[in-house]
């Protein structure tokens, strides 16, 4: 308190340092005595206070538990939230090794020289992710360069706790982890387009497998073939997929084959994850795929996905008894994952889990997986270990099993000869997860695609392969350890934050403690004290009258800098007077004196009496009011403030400082500025409409003078063109923000998202400039943009004035986005150099290819229409300039004496 130097004290001012003011003299050394008993008192009041704190402090942590709420709020999914963003671009690297099933016999065994099948195990092939994410439109993106980006795109959060995305998993080829193996490597392997027509026509009508005999003779076609390790997984051609591609698209889409390239096949799939809000344990999971919480291969329950991770983030919380499911598409099915033990992974505590004995029973020897069988007989469904998964596959004969049938039934080595050898240690698939934050220490999943085949004898070249289940290659998705980083921070999350709180609620606990035994001590010397001193005449006397009688404050007009904030910590000298005695002066903050400096005039609130209000934003209200003195009429923009310690809204401060420099006849005039406590004042000039509403009012199946067009759009560009010539851009242009007088006059208004820029362009915000009127640039995520955002605006501006509807009115950026890209068509570098590499920009948006802008504005001349298609270009550094507009021959015969005519809509 201020009054507390009056006695001694300190007066602590608002940002200073405090400023210690002389103690009043005493008159005799009673008084002395006196205040030595004061200061016990006081020191047992403050030590007191102290231990009462503290252990209010204490308690507070152990209630609250603010590690908790801490935790709580970073698990939740939400913009710039941490555990979401681990889960949208995870800073960790993932790896699938691919083994192929190379046959050392073939051509013995398709000579009915062996009985058997050799398999030789070739590999690993190693692909690496690098995780990634971005915002990009809702299409579907297909990747040939083999990098697995497992990304969430297009990430939407919705209304009902989850957010929605679309997964891709592009891989890249790392040759120094593939011991040796190259991607070129020559091996014979089975071909899958053969035997997989081949056994699902083997079950079709006599013509369909006469026909196909005859393809199969004449292209001399053989089950097995040597190819690369790449085609085989990614891109081998065959003569039976081009035909199936070409007379059944329906079914066979692609015209190369390669089990990989099918696996990572996510055309048109989305995904929908909950986000937390409504349970911090289900945080990153699955809600639907597709729009279903299952996927349509499997009859309930089996088909059923809701719940699962895709392993990029698991419930949080975990504990050892929960089952937990992972799901991931080339699996065909949501797997359960069950405890079955506790490790320490780089220090960190985490449950071990593994794929139970049952998950791959097809319902022979366990009932309820029998909705996993698609045979109406049990007897004639897929052995146990045999997944089959055709309907996930195209109708291919495709089974799933572990590694080297690991854990299958033994009928399966029937036709094997060698090179299959089950190996726990090698075949199993574990996961590491944290159990707070639900997320994967390490991890490996391992699988193997089979072709499970049927009765082949009446199907040419393939008669050996029947009733086999034919091995192909397996896989190992593996995340072998966080990077250093991410241990640097977990270890700060799930160690130091909860040892400090303790730390720091043990340390309350003594403080308390310490203070309130200290306290006591004080109490029992401030008693002694009165022992000693059995009475003590107070003659004190307070002579100070404790009233302010006045403060001068010393004001200047501060210069503002236009490529600058407003000016911050300034300080003026405040002097006060008590009892007729001077003191030292204090420091006060510029909060209470800048306001006034902003204007010239002196005049106040009580110079004004409003009429109505005419408007209500963010920070204030206008309201037509009127001077009394002057009789002049004017707009009265109140701006509230609520808290001190914020002070003035940057976009006021932004439109005063401003609004100094432009002084121009198509700017609205600021005439002063008022301080009436807590409320701030601007008083502009006042001016009948905004544009929005006079063109509102304009009668149905009516438009605006054409010669008033051309009139306000040059006064417009006009404003604009003196702003940009000093350096200054609106940012917030649009039919609202322009005020219109009954004598033809337009004034550009509301500049309280301008900002000044130099050379080079500073980084902006993109969230500016009304939806409907921002640059495709600003949507598309540029952070340096200058004047060319004003001219889009006014273009839109323009194209509105002559049909009475805003030219484009999207209800989100991507909605905005594709609306300009519908009439303007698509961009591409062709027509835009740079626009791939914006943050928003995705190579596949949606390809409109005609520009429609002329059948949109048949009502605007051939001149108009060519100054409109300049100001709406969509690269910005062609697109026509504020002076370039006003040397436009649009503008030749423009009569700026032209007025509008007001009149009410009917109703």
């Amino acid at each position: 308190m201020i009054w507390r130097g009056i006695f001694g004290g300190t007066y602590d001012t608002v940002h200073q340092q405090e400023q210690v003011l002389k103690a009043p003299k005493f008159r005799d050394e009673r008084s002395k005595k006196c205040q030595d008993r004061r200061n016990l008192l006081s020191g047992a009041v403050s030590f007191a206070l102290l231990g009462i704190g503290g252990l209010i402090s204490a308690l507070i942590i152990l209630i609250a538990d603010p590690y908790n709420i801490l935790y709580e709020w970073k698990i939740q999914f939400g913009p710039g939230g941490e555990i979401f963003s681990l889960w949208e671009k995870p800073p960790v690297d993932l790896f699938l090794k691919v083994y192929l099933w190379n046959v050392t016999n073939s051509e013995e065994f398709m000579s009915g020289k062996a009985k058997k099948l050799k398999f030789q195990e070739v590999g690993p092939y190693t692909y690496r992710a690098q995780w990634k994410s971005s915002s990009k439109s809702f299409v579907h993106q297909h990747f040939f360069n083999f990098r697995e980006v497992l990304t969430h795109e297009n990430i939407t959060f919705n209304d009902n706790g989850t957010l929605t995305s679309i997964p891709s998993h592009p891989l890249v080829w790392e040759p120094t982890l593939s011991e040796g193996r190259k991607e070129s490597d020559l091996l014979i392997l089975p071909n899958i387009a053969l035997l997989s027509i081949a056994d699902v026509v083997s079950k079709k009508g006599l013509f369909t497998r006469l026909g196909l005999n005859l393809i199969i003779r004449q292209t001399n076609a053989q089950p097995l073939v040597q190819m690369t390790a790449k085609e085989f997984m990614f891109e081998y051609k065959s003569t039976l997929m081009n035909l199936g591609n070409t007379f059944m698209p329906s079914w066979i889409y692609f015209d190369k084959l390669g089990l990989i390239d099918r696996m990572y096949e996510f055309r048109g799939d989305y995904e929908t994850v909950f986000t937390g809000t409504d349970g911090l344990s289900n945080s990153g999971l699955t809600d639907t795929y597709n729009g279903s919480p299952k996927i349509p291969q499997w009859a309930s329950p089996c088909g059923n996905i809701n719940g699962s991770s895709d392993g990029t983030k698991f419930p949080s919380k975990i504990k050892p008894n929960d089952t937990l499911l992972f799901f991931r598409k080339s699996m065909c099915r949501a797997k359960p994952l069950v405890h079955v033990a506790d490790t320490v992974v780089d220090g960190f505590s985490g449950y071990v889990y593994h794929f139970p004995n049952d998950t791959d029973d097809n319902g022979r020897d366990f009932e309820k997986n029998r909705c996993f069988c698609q045979e109406k007989d049990i007897e004639q469904c897929k052995p146990r270990g045999l997944l089959d998964v055709r309907n996930c596959y195209y109708g291919f004969p495709i089974a799933l099993s572990y590694p080297h049938f690991y854990e299958a039934d033994p009928v399966l080595f029937d036709k094997v000869e060698s090179g299959l050898n089950p190996d726990p240690q090698k075949h199993q698939t574990f996961f590491i997860i944290e159990p707070n934050s639900g997320t994967p220490l390490n991890l490996a999943v391992r699988y193997q695609i089979n072709m499970a085949l049927g009765n082949l004898q009446n199907i040419a070249n393939s008669g050996r392969f029947s009733n086999m289940v034919l091995p192909m290659l397996w896989i190992e998705i593996g995340m072998y350890g966080l990077p250093s980083s991410l241990k640097m921070r977990f270890k700060f999350y799930f160690e130091i934050i909860p040892i400090a709180q303790t730390c720091l609620t043990y340390a309350l606990f003594a403080s308390s403690t310490f203070g309130l035994l200290y306290s006591i001590y004080k109490l029992a010397s401030a008693r002694k004290h009165d022992e000693n001193n059995p009475w003590i005449e107070d003659e004190f006397v307070l002579t100070i009258d404790k009233k302010l009688a006045s403060y001068i404050s010393e004001r200047g007009l501060i210069q503002s800098n236009l490529d600058d904030e407003f000016y911050i910590n300034y300080k003026t000298p405040l002097k006060r007077n008590i009892d007729n005695t001077k003191v030292e002066e204090v420091i006060v903050p510029i909060q209470f004196i800048t306001l006034l400096a902003v204007s010239s005039k002196m005049s106040r609130i009580e110079d004004f009496f409003k009429i109505e209000k005419i408007g209500e934003g963010t920070y204030g209200v206008v309201y037509k009011g009127k001077n009394k003195n002057t009789g002049e009429m004017v707009a009265m923009k109140r701006i509230r403030l609520e808290n001190e310690d914020e002070g003035i809204p940057s976009t006021a401060l932004r439109e005063m400082s401003l609004l100094k420099e432009l002084r121009h006849a198509n700017i609205v005039t600021l005439l002063e500025v008022i301080m009436d406590e807590p409320r701030l004042y601007l008083i502009f000039e006042f001016l009948s409409m905004d544009l929005k509403k006079y063109l509102d009012n304009i009668e149905c199946g009516k438009y605006m003078n054409p010669k008033l067009v051309k009139s306000y759009l040059y006064q417009i560009n006009e404003a604009i063109l003196f702003c940009h010539q000093r350096r200054v851009i609106h940012r917030d242009l649009k039919p609202q923000n322009l005020l219109i007088s009954a004598n033809g006059v337009i004034k550009v208004a509301d500049f309280g998202l301008g900002r000044a820029f130099g050379v080079p362009v500073r980084i902006f915000t993109h969230e500016v400039v009304t939806l409907w009127y921002r640059a495709p640039e600003v949507l598309l995520g540029a952070a340096r943009y200058s004047c060319p955002v004003d001219i889009w605006a006014i273009g839109c501006i323009f194209a509105e004035m002559a049909t009475k509807k805003p030219l484009f009115q999207g209800d989100s950026e991507i909605d905005q986005l594709f609306r300009i890209f519908r009439v303007l068509r698509t961009p591409t570098e062709d027509i835009w150099k740079g626009v791939s590499s914006l943050p928003e920009y995705h190579a596949i948006f949606p390809n409109w290819t005609s520009d429609t802008l002329s059948k949109q504005l048949k009502n605007l001349d051939e001149e108009g229409l060519d100054l409109l298609s300049q100001m709406l270009v969509y690269d910005p550094s062609k697109r026509i300039s504020a002076r370039g507009i006003a040397a436009h021959s649009y503008f030749k015969n423009v009569d700026l004496t032209v007025k509008p005519v007001f009149v009410e809509k009917k109703k």
